[in-house]
């Protein structure tokens, strides 16, 4: 969901690595037709504006805690206040969170906590010198989305009782605009009782994640404000800065590995003519959902590269659609690819003109950084909420099935011909509206100006990694 922390040292380790969304496409047979290699945002909402203030000024690491177990959320101080003070008496025990027996659990922007705030009388904390004394301060990575991960978070935060209204549609306290249906949440969520071990761990997490120092994330400012808006309201506005940082892609597949068949094969087809399908490493579609998807494959007439899960890899069986890749290989109509696929090199193909995915956040950026369109099929986390975004603020993506639980449906035939053509077809407003975004993209890594690179810097000079000056 949220959390890959990294410390202020190992941060140091990687401070020299650019990281930076790929500007170029793997190397192409020479008959491949070509595709510029570059690289939106929320449900219902309507998106707030962009920040338009860079981020490259010195920000507040984080503002004291009282002694009590709640963190406020108001006026940072300078992060060499509570640096130097924190290092003014190392601990000579290992360090543990002060406890409150007596107290119940409070979460970031709440009364409770507001009131433990104000109550304060203690300007350094004692966990305040947790980082610091071993050397550095705490950033954790955040690798999907933000608006996917705002919502994940408030799930988590609400779970097990989660607020389903009268209607049987669920609507978030941290977020009232946003509306959810059962069918865009995982098992996970609906299965949970409070008392499951997953549950506990991830509010184990979320307490932690809490202390943290800053926050950098997989997207763009521009691309997701609605979102970051949302991921910086829970952390406490201001509390602890937040810094997109994305695109963060591949800038090609493994060299050993790209000279794949699937490559050649591409060569021989119509520019924008071939829809890739891949439902990532960690997802499988039900045997009778996967029939169903080869016969509309069939009845759409395109041509198509298709990645499952190799057998045994949790993949389930395909007795169901016998007969069905022996013919679309006869007609020369597509290939089924087991086991590992080089998903950048195919994205980044010529031939390539749009993607059946399941909408994870590394396969939305792979493909939109190659200006390919996303047909959606969401099947778990935060993929449903993924979907929503790109289809209904950016207009680059048509959702065309979701789940892949035993009462899931399966696609049907008529709408993934209709959600093909218009992803597909030629001249369409989803075909121009992909390479605006894909610019976009591109742009947040500009030199001089691009959002990202502004906010990595101000990461750098929040940590301390870099001179302020």
């Amino acid at each position: 969901m949220w959390f890959c922390s990294h410390s202020r040292r190992m941060a140091t380790s990687q401070a020299s690595l650019p990281l930076r969304a790929s500007s170029a496409a793997p190397s192409q047979r020479k008959q491949s037709p070509s595709r510029s290699s570059a690289p939106s945002a929320t449900s219902q909402l309507s998106a707030p504006p962009p920040l338009t203030t860079p981020l490259t000024t010195s920000t507040p690491c984080r503002s004291p805690r009282p002694t009590t177990a709640c963190p406020p959320t108001t006026s940072p101080p300078a992060l060499s206040r509570w640096r130097s003070s924190s290092h003014s008496s190392k601990p000579s025990s290992r360090w543990s969170p002060p406890s409150t027996p007596s107290s119940p659990p409070c979460w970031p922007g709440t009364a409770q906590e507001e009131a433990a705030a104000a109550s304060a009388s203690s300007p350094t904390p004692p966990w305040r010198g947790r980082w610091t004394w071993r050397g550095g301060a705490h950033a954790l990575y955040l690798c999907c989305g933000a608006f996917g991960t705002a919502i994940l978070h408030a799930l988590w935060r609400n779970m097990p009782a989660l607020p389903f209204g009268p209607d049987g549609l669920l609507r978030l306290p941290e977020h009232p605009e946003v509306v959810l249906h059962r069918s865009q949440l995982s098992s996970t969520f609906l299965d949970a009782d409070g008392a499951d071990r997953w549950t506990a761990y991830q509010h184990r997490r979320m307490r932690h994640a809490y202390r943290t120092d800053a926050v950098i994330i997989n997207t763009v400012e521009e691309l997701d404000p609605t979102g970051l808006s949302m991921v910086r309201r829970a952390l406490g506005d201001g509390v602890v800065p937040v810094f997109p940082v994305g695109p963060l892609v591949r800038d090609s597949d493994e060299t050993t590995k790209t000279t794949h068949d699937v490559l050649g094969w591409l060569d021989t087809q119509r520019p924008a003519s071939v829809l890739y399908i891949s439902f990532g490493s960690q997802n499988a579609l039900r045997p009778k959902q996967m029939a169903a998807l080869a016969d509309a494959l069939e009845s759409t007439g395109r041509p198509f590269v298709w990645a499952v899960r190799a057998a045994g890899a949790g993949a389930p069986p395909y007795v169901e659609w016998t007969g069905f890749e022996e013919r679309a290989r006869v007609k020369n109509r597509g290939l089924v690819l087991r086991g590992w696929a080089p998903q950048v090199s195919i994205l980044a193909h010529g031939s390539t003109g749009g993607f059946l995915s399941h909408c994870g956040w590394n396969s939305v950026l792979e493909s939109l950084t190659r200006g390919v369109p996303i047909l959606g099929w969401p099947v778990s986390a935060e993929q449903f909420y993924n979907a929503t975004m790109l289809e209904e603020v950016w207009g680059v993506c048509v959702e065309v099935a979701r789940g892949n639980q035993l009462d899931s449906p399966a696609v049907e035939s008529s709408k993934l011909g209709q959600a093909v053509e218009a992803v597909m077809g030629d001249a369409t407003t989803m075909r121009r509206q992909v390479l605006e975004v894909q610019e976009l993209l591109k742009g947040a890594w500009a030199e001089d100006g691009g959002s990202s690179t502004a906010a990595l810097q101000g990461f750098f000079k929040a940590m301390r990694l870099v001179s302020k000056t």
